[in-house]
């Protein structure tokens, strides 16, 4: 069985999901994970992994390392405005190192990346 492609039968599919059991018990078990900020030892069903850096928080450190809802609304919104900006451009503006849709980096892209899939 090939984990990284879909079930083929019924078979397959119960071994998954067997396998998603498993690996959910020991995850849940009583393993306990130090915060990387606070040092308190929380159980890993309540911690949160970064996804850039691979450190794990607790739910009230994650916060401070995730930002908050609103922060993390202003750096889309901020993105959005940027991406809206550079659509009316002929090329990548000079020194820019964020995403981009001027007409020059539309063209190297595939018809999903146009389309922001």
């Amino acid at each position: 069985m090939n984990v990284h492609e879909k079930p083929t039968s019924e078979e397959e599919r119960l071994e998954i999901l067997t396998l998603i059991r498993d690996q959910t018990r020991e995850l849940w078990g009583t393993t306990r994970v130090t915060c990387a900020s606070c040092k308190r030892k929380v159980p890993v069903r309540f911690m949160y992994q970064c996804f850039f850096c691979g450190l794990w928080f607790c739910k009230r450190c994650a916060a401070v390392h995730f930002g908050t809802d609103q922060e993390l609304a202003a750096v889309r919104q901020e993105r959005d405005e940027l991406l809206k900006m550079t659509e009316q451009l002929d090329e990548h503006p000079e020194g820019y190192d964020g995403p981009c849709h001027c007409r020059l980096c539309l063209s190297y892209a595939t018809d999903d990346e146009a389309r922001g899939c």
